[in-house]
């Protein structure tokens, strides 16, 4: 679990980044900002990147280039039946 935290991003990396994960986890009331550069690359609050099993609840995310709010890359797979 991942609680109560106050990551500053410096204006150069996502303040979170999870990728590749099929572990349990919550990230809860917790504040991630200052990523906002004006050039690339673009950084995130937090990245979340081919997770599964995941829980983001009660978070201050601002003052991101991508916005105010969490980025997810998601990739769809069909499944077998």
């Amino acid at each position: 679990m991942i609680e109560s935290i106050s990551i500053n991003g410096e204006k150069s990396t996502d303040c979170l980044s999870i990728s590749g994960s099929d572990v349990y986890f919550i990230i809860n009331n917790s504040k991630f900002y200052n990523t906002h550069t004006d050039h690339a690359p673009y950084y995130s609050g937090i990245l979340i990147s081919n997770v599964k099993n995941g829980l983001i609840l009660q978070n201050s995310i601002n003052s991101n280039y991508r916005g105010d709010f969490l980025f997810c890359i998601i990739e769809l797979k069909k499944g077998s039946a």
